[in-house]
């Protein structure tokens, strides 16, 4: 696995989160078996990743115009250009206001210090298309991740 050590929610992040698939789309895309889905989702999944792959081509010829958006016209000009019909919630609002207490309170309960998420690809190139972004990293004493933490902040 290789940490590619990008900020959440950034430019760099969201331009590298583009054109892979990451934990949020593998339900689309393996069965409860393992195996690989042909339900119309899981090629909805797909067709997203190849837009994603042009999107992420668009945004690196003009950072300007995309590194002044506000968060919430970044997330619509992507959505809109991928197709994803996701953009957000209330619930989604409430996490990303609360995650940093619930990340702090998880680290108390634990006993263990939890550093910020990045971007993990599985494998050994930093080039892989399968990712996860946990919202907080356990390393061991050489400053690896051994573990990953996702937190929830329900109303």
């Amino acid at each position: 696995m290789v940490d590619l050590k990008l900020e959440q929610l950034s430019l760099d992040w969201h331009i590298a989160r583009l054109w892979r698939l990451t934990s949020s789309d593998l339900k689309a895309n393996i069965t409860s078996t393992g195996k690989l889905s042909k339900s119309e989702t899981a090629t909805n999944s797909i067709n997203k990743l190849i837009a994603g792959m042009e999107l992420a081509n668009v945004m690196l010829e003009t950072p300007d115009d995309i590194v002044n958006m506000e968060d919430w016209e970044l997330s619509n000009f992507m959505a809109d250009y991928t197709g994803d019909k996701f953009k957000g919630n209330v619930h989604t609002e409430r996490g990303n206001k609360f995650e940093s207490d619930a990340i702090n309170a998880l680290s108390e309960r634990i006993g263990k210090t939890i550093h910020d998420g990045s971007m993990i690809v599985m494998g050994e190139s930093s080039g892989g298309v399968v990712a996860c972004s946990p919202d907080g990293q356990i390393k061991n004493e050489d400053s690896v991740m051994i573990e990953g933490c996702e937190v929830k902040c329900p109303c």
